[in-house]
Formats: C-alpha cells, sequence, structure tokens
C-alpha cells in the first residue's frame, strides 16, 4: 500500500496548493466545454471553437504538471501526444 509523500518546506506547500488551485480552473474549463459539445450540439464553427479552448487548456495543465514535476525532481513531459485508438 502506497503513503503520501511528507512535505517538510512551507514554501513547498504553498506553492503545490497554488498549482493544485491553477489545475483545477482548466480542468472546470474542460468540463464546461464537453458539457456544452454533449448537450448544444453547436455547428461545425462552435465546436472548433470549443475544441480550441479545450486544446489551449490541456496545454495550460500540462504545464502545470511540469512544473509540479520541477518540484519533485522528475523529468518534464516531452514529445508528441499518444495516439488515441476509438
Amino acid at each position: 500500500m502506497a503513503t503520501e509523500p511528507t512535505v517538510t518546506s512551507e514554501a513547498t506547500r504553498q506553492e503545490l496548493r497554488k498549482l493544485a488551485h491553477d489545475i483545477s480552473n482548466p480542468v472546470g474549463i474542460l468540463r464546461m466545454a464537453v458539457y456544452y459539445l454533449e448537450t448544444a450540439r453547436p455547428d461545425a464553427e462552435k465546436s472548433n471553437q470549443y475544441y480550441r479552448l479545450m486544446n489551449q487548456n490541456i496545454d495550460r495543465i500540462e504545464g502545470l504538471i511540469n512544473q509540479l514535476r520541477g518540484i519533485a525532481g522528475s523529468p518534464s513531459l516531452q514529445g508528441p501526444p499518444p495516439e488515441i485508438i476509438g
């Protein structure tokens, strides 16, 4: 069973709290966009606007995760996104 890591530095705790908050904002935007696309069934132009919004927020989350990895001393996410098989 995995245990949660202990954070000892107050500065690190504050930075982690800020990152958690910063990650939750684009997640909320993604949820709103998915909900809109599922319920409103917008035309192609409006759908493309929402897809761009979603991609921008995914990029934002990826940058925040890289910051988190920097705090943890892990390598950044690099390379192209994985292929989605549908």
